[in-house]
């Protein structure tokens, strides 16, 4: 990994003196490394087909490395739990003086508040990773498209407040591809917030991504336009139109058959 990763010596010393209470400031970078951290301990894990509890598994999906559990392998004490209640707290949350919405399950988020999350994710684990192909909006359409799949799959609603349409290409949420604005190579704090709000959507948003990354684009958007897919058949009822909703039910269709590709 390159130097200038953020998971470097210097900054894993920091992140241990503060998390053990040998010195009390908080490193401003302390999200993205423990976030970065986490994704490349899932694809250490995914590589080697190894659960956290040593058993083998064709697919194996470690559970989320928590603070304790890292200080806990490094023969550590963590600070109390209050202090730990206290530091994680979301970006400009403690400014906005409330906590983080909980969610239950039943919340439908913006395609733009998404996809910035998707693009957070991308760099943090390009980064983790070692990886420098930049985000592209296939890759962030593709990404959104599996998230809505398996979220009417797995919560029977739509995730995002808006519909993919049948585009020439693929599945494609059009106010993502047009108003959508990111800066390259910047972490932006929109999965931290995501996490805060929703670990369940935030671990089926990593998963969405490290399979993507993993498989390759060309191979995921074949699997998207395949033909028992939903883009396929809405194409086929609409030869001579675009810009078509794809129906949800040939996406739960599809995805109940297809999920444990992605999670």
């Amino acid at each position: 990994m390159e130097q200038t990763s953020i998971l470097t010596h210097k900054n894993m010393e920091m992140m241990l003196n503060w998390l053990t209470g040998v010195e009390n400031v908080r490193p401003e970078f302390a999200e993205p490394f423990m976030t970065t951290l986490h994704l490349l301990y899932m694809n250490k894990s995914e590589t080697d087909g190894v659960r956290p509890s040593g058993r083998r598994s064709r697919l194996a999906r470690p559970s989320p490395l928590s603070l304790k559990e890292i200080c806990k392998e490094t023969g550590q004490e963590t600070r109390s739990q209050n202090s730990d209640a206290k530091e994680a707290t979301a970006p400009g949350e403690a400014e906005a003086g409330q906590s983080a919405p909980q969610c239950d399950g039943k919340v439908t988020y913006g395609s733009i508040e998404l996809a910035e999350a998707v693009a957070d994710l991308y760099f943090l684990i390009r980064n983790g990773l070692d990886r420098q192909r930049p985000l592209t909006m296939s890759f962030l359409q593709a990404s959104l498209y599996i998230i809505y799949g398996i979220c009417l799959v797995n919560r029977q609603i739509r995730i995002i407040d808006e519909q993919p349409l049948m585009w020439r290409y693929g599945p494609v949420f059009a106010r993502v591809y047009t108003k959508a604005q990111f800066v390259p190579d910047v972490y932006s704090g929109a999965s931290e917030r995501l996490r805060q709000r929703d670990p369940d959507l935030y671990s089926v948003t990593t998963r969405t991504i490290l399979a993507c990354v993993d498989k390759g684009m060309r191979n995921v958007v074949e699997l998207l336009t395949g033909e028992d897919s939903p883009w396929r058949r809405c194409r086929d009822v609409n030869p001579d139109k675009w810009s078509v909703p794809i129906d949800d039910g040939e996406i739960i269709r599809w995805f109940s058959k297809y999920i444990d590709l992605f999670i």
